[in-house]
């Protein structure tokens, strides 16, 4: 580990020195005098529907900056399409979702958790 390590994985990358996972806790470092980062996040109330809704994705800015919102539905409706919901089948989903953001050529870190609906 390096002496300045908080939370870093890559101490040496190409990107804002010393800023990796520690934006998600909201580094003061990165905060003030200048704002580089926003620890804020986007909230949205949705109202499920019943037995209409299959699904739904929670991903990083890694992947849906690399592709389109409808694009990661698709993925994911091609991937348990025919099969009954399971934890396996949530994670092919999930996983799914990373590969192709990884043949788009993200330049992002990435996670994707695909939460599959039982009515």
């Amino acid at each position: 580990m390096y002496k300045e390590d908080r939370v870093l994985s890559n101490p040496r990358g190409s990107r804002i020195s010393r800023l990796n996972m520690s934006r998600a806790l909201g580094d003061g470092n990165f905060k003030s005098p200048q704002r580089l980062v926003e620890a804020t996040p986007d909230v949205v109330r949705v109202a499920l529907r019943p037995h209409r809704d299959q699904f739904f994705i929670l991903a990083s800015d890694g992947v849906l900056e690399v592709m389109s919102e409808d694009e990661a539905i698709d993925i994911v409706k091609r991937t348990v399409a025919g099969s009954p919901p399971s934890d396996a089948l949530a994670g092919q989903a999930a996983a799914a979702l990373i590969h192709r953001a990884t043949a788009l050529q993200t330049r992002d870190n990435m996670t994707a958790v695909v939460v599959l609906l039982e009515w």
